[in-house]
């Protein structure tokens, strides 16, 4: 498995290499669909990063491309995607781009799977294969254009496109190529005799991105730069995206954009609840001919994350000791690292639906959250789970049923005022770890802000997030797994 996982990663650095070379050609083909909020969703131009989200996504883009100028480019497109397995993803795309007199209808399939190294090395490719029709514009037509044969041979042509990339992940570090038109043939070689002046060529794309999140802050900045070799209008450079995306919470993004040889863009976006809206503005510089003749370019994103929906803690404990108050969870709990499983006071918890369990030799205390939680024996080191407390699906917004487990907390703190505690936060496996350990993060300083506006003192409470690191349950399974790793945790430290 090692040597295979060796090999993969060697075709990697292999087609690394044959995309740079291929930006030292000049060669000139019809353009693929341009984009200024590929960030958003990056599978636009890399099949690799079909499910890469870890749930499913719909987006739909609407761009209109020099505003003002008669026959200037026009993008319509739609794309879903889902993860169907740890490994494997998939993806689809339709999607409508009117060139001046040209329109290319088409449709493409994904599939992408992923080798995890370990747990900062990942390598992912995709396929795509598809369908694509091109047709004449007639209405933009007059006279003597009416008559060109070459036009008559464009008209309703059908080709078959597929596309193919891969991406590579180390923490923050992302590096991606993709050759999003395979294969190299006119667009119709049968009529007349003579093949159409129109054609597809391979054209590539390379991207490499670093996240940075900011300490102790909700900021994540990430610097990104994109070149894209094989369109008509670009010669023998190419042509480089120069992005940088801000994001904050979670919840809002701004990006800035510089594009050789043609100019800037400014993008900005929400995400409210499991939708998203994004748009961008994108303007020519005075050295460029477009600049003079039209209004720039606009760009509008929607975008809806399916996601995991919340669900109230359900427990079914396999075997309960009713006399002494004890509930053993084996199927529940990482038995790697469980080391001791204590009995309960009955007189301060009259149910308890989980055990208290040892994890770094610190005792973690848990309650079901339809009861009033009690934070037992505060020493050192001991580790509470906190019951009780919702967010809203991938964000960090507390939700209203959450109010009485953080009073609880303010509550325990009040009466222990020489306490110091962290508040750690933890999400399952599912998506990517830069995104869950940014969750985790975001929602352990969203309850410290809580508590802080509440009144307790900022010296007594500090905020850690520690994403998929730490589970104390199987990733394998929902209701006993996943659902017990997204947790708060509050830890004694002084």
């Amino acid at each position: 498995m090692e040597l295979i996982k060796y090999k993969l990663f060697v075709f990697f650095v292999l087609c690394m290499i044959v995309v740079a070379e291929g930006a030292l050609k000049e060669v000139k083909a019809q353009e693929t669909s341009l984009f200024t909020q590929y960030h958003q969703n990056k599978y636009f131009y890399n099949p690799a990063y079909a499910g890469y989200h870890g749930y499913s996504v719909a987006h739909l883009v609407y761009r209109k491309q020099w505003s003002g100028l008669e026959g200037a480019p026009e993008t319509m497109l739609f794309s879903f995607q889902t993860p169907f397995s740890k490994a494997m993803g998939a993806g689809m795309r339709i999607f409508r781009d009117n060139t001046g007199v040209v329109s290319r209808t088409g449709a493409q399939a994904s599939y992408a799977y992923g080798v995890k190294f370990d747990e900062d090395n990942q390598l992912h490719f995709g396929l795509s294969l598809g369908t694509l029709v091109n047709s004449v514009r007639w209405e933009l037509l007059s006279g003597s254009d009416l008559q060109d044969q070459a036009l008559y041979r464009l008209n309703n042509s059908f080709v078959v496109d597929g596309a193919f990339g891969a991406y590579y992940n180390f923490k923050g570090l992302e590096v991606s190529f993709a050759f999003p038109q395979l294969f190299n043939r006119s667009l119709r070689e049968e009529n007349l005799n003579s093949t159409s002046p129109f054609r597809y060529i391979n054209q590539s794309v390379a991207a490499v991105s670093y996240r940075v999140e900011l300490p102790n802050s909700q900021l994540s900045i990430t610097p990104m730069v994109l070149h894209r070799f094989g369109t008509f209008a670009i010669q023998k450079a190419g042509q480089f995206d120069v992005n940088v995306v801000i994001d904050w919470k979670e919840t809002f993004w701004l990006s800035f954009l510089h594009r050789t040889d043609y100019g800037n863009a400014i993008n900005a976006g929400l995400h409210l609840g499991q939708f998203s809206f994004g748009y961008a503005y994108e303007f020519a510089n005075n050295k460029s001919l477009i600049g003079n003749v039209s209004n720039g370019s606009h760009e509008i994103l929607v975008s809806y994350h399916f996601g995991r929906k919340k669900e109230k803690k359900k427990v079914e404990p396999e075997d309960k000791d009713i006399d002494n108050q004890i509930v053993v969870r084996k199927d529940s709990i990482d038995e790697n690292k469980v080391t001791e499983v204590e009995k309960i006071d009955s007189s301060a918890v009259t149910q308890v639906d989980e055990p208290k369990t040892v994890i770094d030799s610190a005792t973690i205390e848990t309650s079901t959250p339809s009861e009033k939680q009690v934070f037992e024996k505060p020493e050192v080191g001991k580790k509470y789970v906190v019951s009780g407390l919702y967010f809203a699906t991938g964000s960090a917004q507390i939700e209203k049923a959450s109010f009485p487990a953080l009073d609880n907390i303010v509550e325990f703190l009040r009466k222990n005022p020489n306490l110091r505690v962290e508040i750690g936060g933890h999400t399952d496996n599912v998506g990517n770890k830069a995104s869950n350990q940014r969750l985790s993060e975001n929602r352990a300083k969203a309850v410290v802000d809580y508590l802080k506006g509440i009144g307790i003192d900022a010296s007594r409470i500090t905020f850690k997030g520690y994403g998929d690191t730490q589970p104390i349950a199987s990733n394998d399974d929902e209701k006993d797994g996943r659902e017990l790793n997204r947790r708060i945790e509050m830890k004694i430290i002084e």
